[in-house]
């Protein structure tokens, strides 16, 4: 009530006195004005949860009541919450899970529904792609971070620009543009830094596939599921589902094939050849690749349910 007070100009008790006098709830439906400022509510001031609840507040007391409460109740709120991800670990996954799965759906059903590259339909092996290759540069200029579906959310508030930018995409095609691109391994290897003496793009591609190659010879140039051959489409998978605590000790990408090949393949961790779309795959799907299962789980309607 102070910070409302010193907001106006007026003392505490003029404030109090004011408060006395406020509209009826009649009054305040006729004219549309806050209940605490009196200023005129409209779309840019009314925020659309209290005008749906026929809340006669503004934005701006809205806010202030906001902060006021957060910061009177700041560690209690903390604690509460700190207790609650502790006691509904597994609740609040399956929830976020749920909900990625949903905007998944609904975004790739915006932007075409099938990769335009070989028509797979099964949701699990599909992703957004950049029609352009432009993925960072649109990244960078849209400020959407890369993960948690928010690229997904983008796609459903902005449906005619996403349809100009994404085209759906299986995961083959999708890290083969990036990660298949091909390199003649007969030639030298690049030097490490160019002319003006920054990293080599060549060098990294080069080094990023030899690595690659090694590790392939080892493991197999098939895909351990669906004997997808294609040499673009491979990489490395852990069948057991401890991929996570192994790169965290190896890295990802060229470090995680150089140190393996480095080790003589010596790990206490399965690891096997598996093709883009089973290893993203089995990742949204429990651990399970979806070639495995006859139904999809994904493509069920979608009801979140709240944690």
């Amino acid at each position: 009530m102070r910070l409302y007070a010193q907001k106006r100009g007026l003392t505490l008790e003029e404030f109090k006195k004011s408060r006395k006098h406020r509209r009826s709830s009649e009054e305040l439906k006729i004219k549309l004005a806050c209940r605490n400022c009196d200023a005129l509510l409209n779309d840019a001031t009314w925020w659309p949860s209290c005008r749906k609840r026929r809340n006669y507040i503004c934005i701006t007391c809205m806010s202030l009541n906001a902060a006021t409460s957060q910061n009177k109740h700041r560690d209690k709120r903390a604690a509460h919450a700190k207790i609650y991800r502790v006691t509904n670990e597994l609740k609040m996954k399956t929830y976020a899970t749920s909900y990625r799965k949903g905007i998944k759906i609904e975004a790739l059903a915006i932007i075409g529904g099938k990769c335009v590259h070989c028509e797979e339909t099964r949701i699990e092996f599909l992703t957004a792609g950049h029609k352009n290759n432009d993925g960072a540069e649109w990244l960078r200029l849209s400020g959407v971070k890369r993960h948690g579906g928010t690229t997904y959310n983008w796609i459903i508030r902005n449906t005619d620009l996403a349809n100009m930018i994404f085209q759906v995409e299986c995961w083959n095609y999708n890290c083969s543009k990036q990660y298949g691109r091909e390199v003649d391994l007969t030639k030298p290897r690049p030097h490490r830094k160019n002319a003006e003496g920054h990293s080599n793009p060549e060098y990294l591609k080069y080094n990023h596939q030899y690595w690659r190659a090694k590790c392939l010879d080892h493991y197999g140039w098939a895909c351990m599921c669906c004997d997808d051959a294609d040499s673009k489409h491979l990489t490395l998978g852990h069948p057991n589902k401890d991929g996570g605590r192994h790169r965290k000790m190896i890295g990802e990408g060229t470090s995680k094939f150089r140190r393996l090949c480095k080790s003589g393949f010596n790990t206490p961790f399965k690891i096997e050849t598996q093709c883009y779309n089973c290893n993203m795959g089995a990742a949204v799907n429990a651990g399970i690749c979806p070639h495995k299962i006859k139904d999809s789980l994904l493509t069920a309607p979608f009801v979140p349910q709240a944690p």
